[in-house]
């Protein structure tokens, strides 16, 4: 992370104590929240408009009743146990239970109301395809399981043309689920934005990718999320359900940012998450200017 950004984020404790802090149950009582900016690492991209990004997706979440915090994928899968959801079924690739990837290749976000209740999740994971493809290292199951030995029954084909170029740095962006009482909030418009974001400045990623059902894309969700590339003939089986036939979603590092871009753009008129003219959000904004 460079030393201006850090500072910057370290100062930002005195702009986040404005907002109510959540608290979630432990062994010994409740427990503050830690805000996922309290912990952001940023190395790459262009800082600015990152920083800015990142408050103002803070911000936006807030406003919403959430505070969002990093935790590891055994919370995550914790969390998916105890819920107990139906429509929520664990990609092989956040369910530490059953994969064998390289440590701190993953990042997840987990939204907490008031309560210290998770209402809702993201996560992502970076692969480093090399200068081979992804419908290489999905048609391998790779992609889905890292080293371990996946299912014996389990395959997946993939007939998406763009599967055959997208190669590097790779994140997997997904495992959106908010509780039902908030859903219609916006959340799944920010959420993914903030974790492809992250893996970036983390990561540097040059693609962005995930697979959803095809009637996702239909019915206009997957703009929701900022995907504006989707193919269709993705085949999995074996795992997640019996059989899943999906569309491959995706965007390259320079769609990423000029997304963010628009984002913030709208924030003002549409989304209502600008960062206040005043106070020490802003001044923070104006610490970090674009690099």
């Amino acid at each position: 992370m460079s030393e201006k950004f850090a500072q910057t984020l370290k100062q930002s404790d005195s702009g986040l104590r404005q907002w109510p802090i959540a608290a979630h149950a432990t062994g010994g009582g409740k427990q503050a929240i830690r805000s996922f900016l309290q912990d952001l690492r940023a190395e790459h991209g262009p800082l600015g408009l990152l920083g800015r990004f990142f408050l103002n997706a803070d911000k936006a979440v807030r406003n919403h009743g959430v505070t969002l915090a990093f935790a590891s994928l055994g919370e995550l899968g914790a969390v998916n146990e105890s819920i107990q959801d139906p429509w929520w079924d664990l990609m092989p690739m956040f369910d530490s239970r059953v994969h064998r990837f390289e440590p701190d290749r993953a990042l997840c976000l987990l939204g907490y109301d008031a309560d210290g209740e998770v209402v809702a999740t993201q996560a992502a994971r970076v692969y480093d395809v090399g200068e081979t493809n992804l419908k290489s290292v999905a048609e391998d199951l790779s992609l889905f399981y890292g080293s371990a030995k996946p299912p014996v029954d389990a395959f997946c084909r993939s007939t998406a043309p763009s599967a055959e170029h997208i190669s590097g740095l790779v994140t997997y962006s997904g495992c959106g689920w908010y509780r039902q009482d908030y859903r219609g909030r916006l959340l799944s418009a920010i959420l993914p934005r903030i974790s492809r974001s992250l893996a970036l400045a983390m990561w540097n990623t040059e693609y962005t990718i995930s697979i959803i059902d095809w009637i996702l894309v239909e019915k206009g969700v997957s703009d929701r999320y900022g995907y504006h590339n989707a193919d269709d003939g993705v085949l999995i089986h074996g795992f997640i359900e019996p059989e899943f036939r999906g569309a491959l979603t995706w965007m390259h590092q320079d769609e990423l940012l000029k997304d963010l871009r628009a984002f913030l753009g709208d924030a003002s008129s549409e989304v209502d998450v600008t960062i206040g003219r005043s106070g020490d959000q802003e001044r923070l904004a104006q610490r970090v200017g674009e690099r």
